[in-house]
């Protein structure tokens, strides 16, 4: 969680398991931002702030244990609205049985 601060940075890696025969027939990955605000009424709702829609065939991903340099990706409020924000990920696109030399819990993610 991170307190009063309105650019808020996450370091962290995700293992997402899609089942598809290539690369070309992978869907794109939705990325969702929500904001909760724990000190103030109704602190138990999320808000939603923006979203990204990111096609894996469209971006530069590796296919081997390396994981590519991060890129930015536009968030948007609303389909056709305004940029709304920017998120940095980077992609890798792996077979099934594959297995990192570094596991992603151990990855150094640094600023």
């Amino acid at each position: 969680m991170i307190w009063d601060n309105v650019n808020p940075l996450f370091y962290e890696g995700i293992d997402a398991i899609y089942e598809t025969n290539s690369i070309d027939e992978l869907p794109p990955i939705i990325v969702d931002l929500y904001d909760k605000d724990e000190s103030i009424v109704g602190a138990d709702k999320e808000d939603f702030l923006s979203r990204a829609l990111i096609y894996v065939q469209n971006v530069d991903h590796s296919d081997n244990d390396t994981i590519p340099k991060p890129s930015w990706y536009t968030l948007y409020y609303r389909k056709g609205g305004p940029p709304s924000g920017e998120v940095l990920l980077s992609f890798a696109v792996v077979k099934d049985d594959f297995s990192f030399k570094r596991s992603l819990a151990r990855l150094e993610m640094e600023k």
